[in-house]
């Protein structure tokens, strides 16, 4: 998802069709603010981290379960 300008978000609509167009998104749905002092690339690391884990969580509990566990 590219980064979009302070400029355009001050006038963009937050919504799917303006974002596509702005050639952003909204990926998940959320909006993330981040000042001049945030590394972008270790958020973005962290966000992928968390989105991994989510992921996994969401797994069938079989698939999930430790080997033992699964017989």
């Amino acid at each position: 998802m590219p980064l979009i300008p302070k400029p355009i978000c001050d006038t963009v609509l937050m919504d799917f069709d303006a974002l596509k167009e702005a050639q952003s998104g909204l990926g998940t749905a959320a909006v993330i603010v981040m000042d001049k002092s945030t590394d972008v690339v270790k958020a973005i690391e962290r966000l992928a981290y968390f989105y991994k884990h989510e992921a996994a969580a969401s797994a069938r509990p079989a698939a999930r379960a430790p080997a033992g566990w699964r017989g």
